[in-house]
C-alpha cells in the first residue's frame, strides 16, 4: 500500500512552469526589440520633420527678403544674351566702320605737308634770332624732337638758328611734333587722339621679354583700335571714320600750340597781330592734322607714320606712311606714302 507512484503525480506542475517562464520570456524578448526599433524610427521621423520646418521657414525669410522682380516683355527684348549675334568677332565685322581707299589716306597726308610747309613759309622770318640755344634746345626735348637723343636735338636746334636751313627745321619740327601727337604711343605726352584712347595705351605694359607673345599683344591692340572706334562713334550705322569733337580737341590743340610756340615764337613775323595769326593758323594745322589721326585710328588696318631715312642725307618734313597690318590681321609691310625730305 506505501508504494504509490506518488512522484509522477508531484511532477507535472514542475514542468508547466518551466514551459510558461520560457514562453514568457521569449515573449519579453521580442517586445524589446520592436519598442527599440520604434524607438529609432520615431527619432529619424523628427529629425526630417526639424529639417523640412527649418527650410520651409529659411525660403519664407527669403522671399521676404528678396521679393521676386518681374520683368516685363519690353524690358525681356532689350536683354542681350551671352552669346549674342553682336558678340561673335565675326560677325562684329559686318558693323564696325568701313576703311577708306588707300589713295585718298595718301592724299591726305601729302596736302597736310603742304599745308605746314605753306604756313612756314607764311608766318616766319629768316633774320638772326636772339633766343638762348639751351633754352631752344630744352623746348625741343619736351616736344619729342630727336627722340630722346642730345646730338639730334642739337642739330635741330642748329638748323633752326641758321637762317639758311631755319624753314626746313620749322617744317621738320611741326610734323614731327604734330603727326607724332596722333600716334597711340607719344613721346612728348601730348596727343590729339580721344582722351581715353591716350590715356589707355600709355597704360599698357610691355611685352614680357622672355615669355611674352608680342604678335598676340598686337592683335589685342588692333581689336581693341577697332573696337573703340566703333564705340565711340557718334552715329555708327554710318560706318565713316571717326571726326574729332570741336568742344574735346580744344584743350589738346591749346596745349600743343603752346608747347610748339615756346620753340617758334622768336622766329615769328611782325608785331603781336602776326603773332595772333600765326597761332590761330597753327590750331587749324594741328586741327587738321588730328582730323587725319582719327582717320587712321578708324581703320580695321594698322598704319604708322615714321620719319626713318633710308638714304642717310637731308631732313624729312613730311613722314612716310606704312601699312603694316593689313584688314585680315596678317603682319607685313606696305609703303603707302613716301616721306617727303629735305636736302641741307
Amino acid at each position: 500500500m506505501s508504494s504509490h507512484p506518488a512522484p509522477s503525480v508531484t511532477a507535472s506542475p514542475t514542468v508547466q512552469t518551466s514551459s510558461i517562464a520560457g514562453s514568457y520570456a521569449q515573449s519579453h524578448s521580442i517586445s524589446n526589440s520592436a519598442v527599440a526599433g520604434l524607438g529609432t524610427g520615431v527619432a529619424i521621423a523628427g529629425l526630417l520633420l526639424g529639417t523640412l520646418i527649418s527650410f520651409l521657414v529659411f525660403r519664407h525669410y527669403r522671399k521676404r527678403q528678396n521679393p521676386p522682380v518681374y520683368i516685363s516683355q519690353s524690358e525681356k527684348a532689350e536683354i542681350i544674351p551671352f552669346n549674342a549675334r553682336t558678340a561673335d568677332p565675326v560677325l562684329l565685322e559686318q558693323f564696325l566702320l568701313d576703311p577708306v581707299p588707300q589713295s585718298r589716306i595718301s592724299r591726305e597726308l601729302q596736302s597736310l605737308g603742304q599745308l605746314i610747309q605753306q604756313h612756314c613759309e607764311t608766318y616766319y622770318h629768316l633774320l638772326a634770332a636772339r633766343v638762348s640755344e639751351s633754352e631752344l634746345a630744352g623746348n625741343l626735348t619736351l616736344l619729342g624732337i630727336g627722340n630722346g637723343s642730345t646730338s639730334r636735338t642739337t642739330n635741330t636746334t642748329a638748323l633752326l638758328m641758321d637762317p639758311a636751313t631755319r624753314l626746313t627745321a620749322i617744317r621738320h619740327i611741326i610734323a614731327k611734333a604734330v603727326f607724332g601727337s596722333i600716334a597711340p604711343v607719344t613721346s612728348s605726352g601730348l596727343s590729339l587722339l580721344p582722351p581715353g584712347v591716350s590715356d589707355m595705351t600709355s597704360r599698357i605694359p610691355l611685352t614680357e621679354e622672355n615669355t611674352g607673345n608680342r604678335r598676340a599683344t598686337e592683335a589685342a591692340l588692333t581689336q581693341w583700335r577697332q573696337l573703340s572706334a566703333f564705340l565711340l562713334h557718334p552715329n555708327r550705322s554710318d560706318r565713316t571714320p571717326l571726326i574729332p569733337s570741336d568742344d574735346l580737341l580744344a584743350g589738346q590743340e591749346h596745349k600743343l600750340t603752346a608747347a610748339l610756340n615756346a620753340c617758334l615764337e622768336p622766329f615769328v613775323k611782325g608785331g603781336e597781330d602776326q603773332i595772333y595769326e600765326q597761332e590761330s593758323h597753327l590750331e587749324q594745322v594741328i586741327k587738321e592734322c588730328a582730323t587725319f589721326g582719327y582717320l587712321l585710328f578708324s581703320q580695321p588696318s594698322e598704319y604708322r607714320l615714321r620719319f626713318e631715312n633710308d638714304e642717310g642725307a637731308g631732313i624729312i618734313v613730311c613722314p612716310g606712311l606704312y601699312k603694316v597690318v593689313n584688314d585680315n590681321g596678317s603682319h607685313y609691310q606696305e609703303l603707302i606714302s613716301a616721306p617727303v625730305v629735305e636736302s641741307i
